[in-house]
């Protein structure tokens, strides 16, 4: 809690008896963790683990049978807990103290030897976004499908970065066009709206996009120049300079104790 990193305390912790390469989603009392067998061959785990907080400790209350090879991130919702798999998405429901599990298998139109290996979503959504190199894909945790997610309004469209606005109610993909393209999680990740931000992009480009957790701004690097963007109002607002390149960038916080 932020109380105990003041304090320099730990609340509760467990021990494993190897390293993890691995992820965990907290669920209040319970996390959800990989588990990693120690004499295995790959770095990455292939089962998951439910533990429950017992005073400064965890007991472990479940492993599922289920397996996930070559594991490889993780997101929540209200109702989920998906993990991905080198042959699919483990969706994980919580009903209470009971946790079930259903593997979604990729879709026979994925590429071979392509996985999704990152995910990520709204915790009001049931409905995830997959990452599979370039390819992103719609996973509807409800339904136990995956789709592939057609992104592009045009054809010659590409992809330059992505990012999600600061509550997760938007996923923001800037095309090679200089446009930041806007899709719903509220309408199942359906495209929104369109912005104009760059009038070009050189070919080599990395932008960054950074998003503000307090406000429905969002700021993108490009090179020494930061574009701060208005969702709500759907423009550009403002620009400002760097005296460097940074390679990364996150947003830290607010000035000022809010409500929320």
């Amino acid at each position: 809690s932020d109380e105990s990193i003041s304090d320099e305390k730990i609340i509760a912790e467990h021990h494993f008896d190897t390293y993890m390469h691995g992820t965990a989603e907290i669920r209040g009392e319970f996390v959800l963790t990989t588990l990693r067998d120690s004499d295995a061959e790959s770095s990455l785990p292939e089962s998951i683990a439910l533990l429950e907080v017992h005073g400064d400790h965890f007991h472990q209350e479940q492993v599922f049978a289920t397996k996930c090879p070559a594991l490889h991130g993780s997101f929540q919702t209200e109702d989920y807990i998906a993990f991905a798999c080198g042959d699919g998405v483990l969706a994980i429901e919580q009903q209470g103290s009971v946790f079930t599990e259903q593997k979604i298998a990729n879709p026979t139109g994925m590429a071979e030897g392509a996985r999704i290996g990152t995910l990520k979503g709204s915790e009001e959504s049931n409905i995830m976004i997959g990452r599979a190199g370039s390819d992103f894909f719609l996973i509807n945790l409800a339904a136990q499908n995956i789709t592939p997610f057609n992104w592009q309004q045009e054809e010659d469209l590409t992809r330059v970065t992505y990012s999600f606005d600061g509550h997760n109610e938007h996923m923001l993909i800037l095309d090679n066009k200089g446009y930041l393209n806007l899709y719903s999680a509220e309408n199942d990740w359906q495209f929104e709206s369109r912005i104009e931000i760059f009038d070009s992009l050189a070919e080599d480009a990395k932008p960054v996009i950074v998003s503000s957790k307090a406000h429905e701004l969002i700021y993108i690097i490009n090179d020494q120049e930061v574009t701060t963007v208005d969702l709500h109002d759907g423009e550009v607002v403002g620009h400002f300079d760097l005296d460097f390149s940074p390679g990364k960038a996150t947003w830290l916080g607010v000035a000022a104790e809010e409500e929320h």
